[in-house]
């Protein structure tokens, strides 16, 4: 092997391990909609960069999933975005409360991955992938 190549796959797999570290973080879209207008039921993914509410790293330990849910709490009806380490499901019930002569619908819905309950995107994860697998052909290529 000669000093060039062994530079390059040195280069490539710092590169990999760098996105690798980058993966490690879950982040999902943190609100409350009786704090925050821009959380509503639905965003507007044709317009994310007019709203306030970003995905921000989750800091529950071992957080696997994002979590959204809608219903009513205290008297109001509203959506909250959270992290969570338990899949607690996807699921809508109707709700009543005494004294009330409506009939509520509450839902819970939980996702793996970055960004997932609100916006869609590419992973660090899996753009590590890409990036190593490219440099792997490189240095193969240029042997």
């Amino acid at each position: 092997m000669n000093g060039m190549s062994a530079r390059l796959e040195l280069g490539a797999l710092v590169l990999v391990l760098a996105l690798c570290g980058l993966s490690e973080a879950l982040h999902c879209y943190q609100c409350e909609s009786t704090g925050d207008a821009d959380c509503k039921e639905d965003f507007d993914h044709a317009h994310l960069d007019t709203i306030t509410i970003r995905s921000e790293e989750c800091t529950v330990d071992a957080a696997q999933f994002c979590i959204k849910t809608t219903g009513v709490w205290g008297g109001v009806v509203g959506t909250t975005r959270f992290c969570t380490s338990r899949d607690m499901g996807n699921e809508c019930k109707f709700v009543t409360y005494p004294n009330h002569d409506r009939v509520y619908r509450a839902c819970i819905y939980t996702c793996e991955g970055n960004h997932c309950n609100g916006a869609a995107g590419v992973t660090p994860s899996a753009l590590s992938g890409i990036l190593g697998a490219f440099f792997v052909v490189l240095i193969r290529w240029m042997r």
